[in-house]
């Protein structure tokens, strides 16, 4: 979304694009969205944002001169690749294996192999 004006708003499982000065407006079933993409003056609602976490997509927003602002995230698999992190440091045999392959990767990094 690219036009200073335009709005992003929900319809049920639909993303509802409406650009400003009486264009028409674009509906988009949220299951063909990979992430929500705003520059610049574009307003996005609550309920559409809503429905891009809900569908783990991505919504970003920049500015109009194309600095990155900030994001928000999906849900998609955060909980479980967190839970499985905190397994992974309850055991010490798992957490010095972690800590040997980050060394290497460092090492390797400074002096190639």
């Amino acid at each position: 979304m690219t036009v200073p004006g335009t709005r992003v708003g929900r319809d049920a499982e639909q993303l509802v694009v409406a650009p400003p000065e009486g264009a028409e407006e674009v509906r988009v079933p949220v299951r063909t969205v990979s992430a929500l993409v705003v520059h610049g003056g574009v307003q996005v609602s609550s309920q559409a944002m809503a429905l891009c976490v809900h569908h783990a997509i991505g919504v970003h927003w920049f500015t109009a001169g194309g600095r990155y602002v900030g994001g928000l995230g999906g849900s998609g698999g955060n909980v479980q690749r967190r839970l499985r992190q905190f397994e992974a440091l309850r055991r010490p045999e798992r957490v010095l294996s972690q800590g040997n392959q980050a060394r290497r990767r460092s090492i390797s990094r400074i002096i190639p192999v």
